[in-house]
């Protein structure tokens, strides 16, 4: 008996200065603001696609809040991308003027009152996500925040800028093998690029890529994108037939994804297709479908401007 006792003296007391293996461990890192700002950071993106503006802003800048408030460089990042993509669209259509690819921003200096916000200019916040970026060390976070500067170079229509944005969204998709659904983003980017520059060819196999990843990734509203501009290329070179199965595929898979604006455009851009092989029937149904899909999705503008190319089939 004495030594079953002494057995269990020593067993506790092994227990007591190793450690068990069966306490409790402590988690090597808590991650409940940087998940809350990643949720945001999806809410963000939702509201922008269903054409919710202000809504966007307000996710995607208590997005960057949190994502500050713990030093989480990507969270960060993923914000101000989300706020430039948005900002880069809405400045076009108010203002008409195009967006620099890189600027100096006001609201970025001394001056700001709030530090715990972004910028409020989409020049202002591809910046900072710059400079966050190289601070940060990562190459992948590097790239990452290169995507949102290759779209900005983009809408400038210098030839010079496109080319920049070639390159950008190049070395984006080269360096982000690890991140499948930044690299598919990056190869949307060049493809855009490549289709601006006169290289069509260039274009879809970087769209058939970027397709192909997102398919896998079930990533539907990413694939139709893809898809759509497939199908825009395919049109301009006058291929419809190609043009409109790229379009259906878009259309199932916005669909699938739920996306209105996309079915809207989806519709729309059928539509065109149509009218331009002679099938005014044809266009006008797909007219109708893009502008009551938009309408019941409160897009008004573009559920007139469907009206209007449908009645004028009339």
């Amino acid at each position: 008996m004495k030594k079953q006792y002494r057995y269990f003296f020593i067993s506790v007391a092994v227990c007591l200065f190793s450690a068990c293996s069966s306490s409790p461990k402590a988690p090597d890192a808590v991650f409940l603001v940087r998940n809350e700002a990643t949720k945001l950071v999806g809410l963000g993106s939702k509201a922008a696609r269903e054409g919710n503006a202000g809504e966007s802003v307000r996710f995607y800048e208590e997005a960057y809040r949190l994502a500050t408030s713990v030093a989480d460089e990507e969270g960060r990042i993923a914000a101000l991308d989300g706020l430039a993509s948005l900002r880069m669209r809405t400045e076009v259509s108010v203002s008409g003027a195009v967006v620099p690819a890189v600027a100096s921003d006001p609201s970025s200096t001394a001056a700001q009152i709030d530090w715990a916000y972004p910028p409020t200019s989409a020049a202002g916040c591809i910046a900072l996500a710059k400079t966050v970026a190289a601070d940060s060390g990562k190459a992948d976070l590097i790239a990452f925040a290169s995507i949102s500067e290759a779209e900005a170079a983009l809408r400038t229509g210098a030839e010079a800028d496109k080319r920049r944005a070639s390159e950008l969204a190049l070395a984006a998709s080269a360096a982000l093998g690890r991140r499948p659904a930044d690299r598919s983003r990056a190869l949307r980017v060049l493809a855009e690029a490549k289709k601006e520059l006169g290289d069509p060819k260039g274009a879809l196999e970087a769209l058939a890529d970027a397709a192909a990843s997102d398919k896998g990734l079930k990533r539907f509203a990413e694939y139709a994108s893809a898809r759509y501009l497939s199908a825009s290329i395919h049109s301009k070179s006058g291929d419809y037939a190609a043009a409109t199965v790229a379009l259906l595929d878009a259309l199932e898979a916005d669909r699938r994804a739920e996306n209105p604006a996309g079915i809207g455009f989806d519709f729309r851009a059928l539509g065109i297709v149509a009218e331009k092989t002679g099938d005014k029937a044809a266009a006008a149904r797909y007219y109708a479908r893009s502008r009551d899909v938009f309408s019941a999705a409160r897009f008004r503008t573009d559920a007139d401007d469907a009206e209007k190319r449908r009645a004028a089939l009339e």
